[in-house]
């Protein structure tokens, strides 16, 4: 029921409690923490920006300190993937120059990998691992390709999700729109 759906949501570890988004707010969090870092980065050839290269840092160690605590594990994975990407853009000489060429094309494997990272665990028994958050990204995919199917030319709208997404999903998902 929505009672019990929306008690779940209050138990939940993560700092954004019955709100739900923590996986959206830790990929904030990591893309603020790198765009500080970068603008950090970027001041150090002025030693009179000392102050406001600390001042970055600082509210930089914050917001991972926030996505830490979150827990998400792709947004660290991303924050991780981009941290790297923004030191190999950093490197001076042919190191540097590499991942300015190639840079998108890594960003790029790397969605591809998730995706295929959602569609492996679909595969995979439910009690794999217990690991639960792609398995529901592989539920959503099913009950949304359904949808789609059912309907691919106006599809089920708004209103109609709530009726339709019910019967659309795996049977072994347990959720359902509250």
């Amino acid at each position: 029921t929505a009672a019990q759906l929306y008690e779940r949501r209050l138990k939940q570890p993560e700092a954004t409690a019955w709100i739900g988004f923590s996986n959206v707010t830790s990929g904030l969090y990591g893309a603020g923490a790198l765009m500080l870092i970068g603008l950090a980065l970027l001041t150090t050839r002025r030693r009179e920006h000392m102050g406001t290269q600390v001042g970055l840092l600082i509210l930089s160690g914050a917001l991972l300190g926030l996505l830490l605590l979150n827990g998400s594990k792709g947004a660290i994975l991303a924050t991780g993937l981009g941290g790297l990407l923004l030191v190999g853009f950093m490197l001076p000489g042919s190191s540097g120059g590499w991942i300015r060429r190639h840079g998108g094309g890594i960003v790029l494997a790397f969605a591809v990998m998730a995706i295929c990272a959602v569609l492996v665990r679909g595969i995979l028994p439910v009690e794999f691992m217990n690991e639960l958050s792609l398995l529901f990204r592989w539920q959503y995919l099913v009950g949304g390709a359904g949808m789609f199917f059912a309907e691919p030319v106006l599809g089920v709208g708004p209103d109609g999700f709530q009726d339709v997404y019910p019967r659309m999903r795996p049977l072994l998902s347990p959720e359902s729109p509250a």
